[in-house]
Formats: C-alpha cells, structure tokens, sequence
C-alpha cells in the first residue's frame, strides 16, 4: 500500500542580506526565455510544466528582490503529522548555512540534479 507523504516548509525572513545574495545570483543567471530542454527530465521534457518553464523565465521580474520568499524545507512525513506540526506553536529561531548547492530543476520546479555544492565560510 501506498502511502501519501506531505513536504512541509517555514517561511524565512527575508533580510537585505538574502536579498543581496540573491541579487549576485540574479545578475549570474540573468533573464532568458528557458525551455523544457533547460530542465531536468526523464520524459524527454515532457513532464515539464509551462507555468515551471514561465516562473523560471520571468523568477527576476517577479519573484526576487523583496517579493523572495525564502522557505526552508522541514521534513516530509505523513499529512497528519505535519498538520499537527503546523498547528503547534513555533518559536522564531534563527540559523545559517554551511553550505548550498545548485541544482537544474526538474518537474514541479524539484531539485534534480546538483550542478555545484557550495562550503561557506565565516
């Protein structure tokens, strides 16, 4: 039997630092008009979504600067679990990084394929 398993994200401020970060990535992959054939695919692209292909595109224009919303990916697990997970209280808290990657997406807009992994310093 099947079972359903749910991805759970919290949201991260998004604080003039990110958005810095996130302004040097946007001037290194600047705008283009991507294809299926810019995404990961077992399908031969076709399990790349067009509204995928059109975030990617206009994700500059868009998305980024102080409309960036940062999530951080928590887990994934049964839908009941994380409902009740999403209900409890949350204490605010804060983290860094010790490293990232980037990845080619693939359908859904998922991780796929890491490209480059990234160690940061402090």
């Amino acid at each position: 039997m099947l079972r359903r398993r749910f991805l759970r994200l919290v949201a991260t401020t998004n604080t003039g630092s990110l958005r810095s970060v996130q302004r040097s990535k946007c001037r290194f992959t600047a705008p283009s008009r991507p294809g299926a054939a810019a995404f990961f695919s077992d399908e031969d692209g076709r399990d790349i979504q067009q509204s995928l292909i059109d975030y990617v595109a206009n994700f500059v224009t868009v998305a980024a600067g102080r409309q960036f919303n940062p999530p951080v990916t928590i887990g994934v697990g049964a839908e009941t679990y994380l409902n009740q997970m999403l209900a409890d209280p949350f204490a605010s808290f804060t983290f860094s990084a010790a490293g990232a990657s980037v990845y080619q997406l693939g359908s859904f807009g998922s991780a796929r394929k890491e490209l480059r992994a990234l160690r940061l310093t402090r």
